[in-house]
């Protein structure tokens, strides 16, 4: 199974490839601006961590948030 994520700017466009998804059969859902910060956080954890723990709380994911941030804007 493929995953494909797509981004519009309108609730027209959106409505319209929303019912072409579902006349070809596919399964469709959105997810939140809160829920695709959450899953990148996650994904920057998981990159930034050598020990790829299988949980991640959330405040290891705000920690290494912080410090992927102060490393970058300090060499700015």
């Amino acid at each position: 199974m493929e995953n494909l994520v797509i981004s519009v700017d309108s609730k027209e466009d959106s409505f319209l490839l929303i019912q072409l998804a579902k006349k070809l059969g596919y399964k469709i859902f959105s997810i939140s601006e809160k829920e695709k910060r959450v899953m990148a956080k996650k994904k920057l954890v998981q990159i930034a961590n050598e020990n790829n723990s299988e949980t991640i709380s959330m405040q290891e994911i705000d920690d290494v948030v912080s410090k992927v941030r102060q490393q970058r804007y300090a060499k700015k």
